[in-house]
């Protein structure tokens, strides 16, 4: 059975959300959270699978409250990447909700019952990813266990492919280049955490900080790179999905 904490501020709303994923759902236990204090205190309590966190501003710093709980999460290595499922009236606010909390479903208010549930089975299918290494031979046919999360984005220079590799002691950005793959082939290779957002770049989502729709710049590891204009809808909607 997966847990559920939902995240919402007004008790009549809260009521009623629960009451419909109860009834329209199997396998999913939910606990309740009404402020900041009580969302935080419940997931060092228990171990949450899904969240489920209302935006709406019901009052002056309920904004302020659902987003910051919705931060505090990210910064939790154990919730790092747990699906978020994100409840807002604003369709502006779907930026901020990939920007800063990397949601996985963003519903829209006025939403219907049936858009809330699919919502809901969505993220609970998601399955828990976990990165592996993997084999790459740089240009001199030496082979290198690399670690996939360490992967901050790939790109293709001429004839060369340069993967852009964190390494964690020093906090710092190594290169390793190879002329052995085509950048399709690497995606091949690598995760769907991987995605294509320009012709001559890969980009691993786990390190996206910022992405500015209106210039269709990707923000990650300390570089800008382009979304292409080929890439850009099907690169924005893996973001959410």
């Amino acid at each position: 059975m997966q847990t559920l904490l939902l995240f919402e501020e007004n008790q009549t709303l809260l009521d009623t959300l629960k009451d419909t994923i109860e009834q329209k759902t199997n396998g999913i236990n939910i606990l309740a959270a009404t402020n900041y204090e009580s969302a935080t205190h419940l997931i060092y309590q228990k171990n949450i699978q899904l969240f489920l966190i209302d935006m709406e501003v019901h009052k002056s710093a309920s904004l302020r409250s659902a987003m910051a709980f919705g931060q505090y999460i990210r910064s939790i290595p154990q919730y790092r990447y747990t699906p978020i499922v994100l409840i807002d009236p604003i369709k502006e606010h779907l930026q901020a909700a990939i920007n800063k909390l990397h949601c996985q479903y963003f519903l829209l208010k006025p939403f219907r019952q049936k858009e809330l549930i699919e919502a809901i089975i969505y993220i609970s299918k998601l399955p828990q990813y976990k990165f592996q290494n993997i084999i790459l031979y740089d240009t001199f046919g030496v082979s290198h266990k690399i670690a996939e999360q360490d992967i901050c984005f790939i790109n293709s220079e001429k004839k060369n492919m340069q993967i852009h590799i964190l390494e964690k002691k020093r906090n710092k950005i190594y290169t390793f280049i190879t002329n052995r793959y085509r950048l399709s082939e690497l995606q091949k290779i690598l995760s769907t955490e991987f995605v294509r957002c320009h012709k001559s770049y890969i980009v691993n989502r786990r390190h996206i900080t910022h992405y500015d729709k209106t210039t269709a710049i990707v923000q990650l590891a300390g570089y800008d790179l382009p979304v292409g204009r080929h890439y850009k809808s099907a690169f924005e909607q893996s973001l959410i999905s």
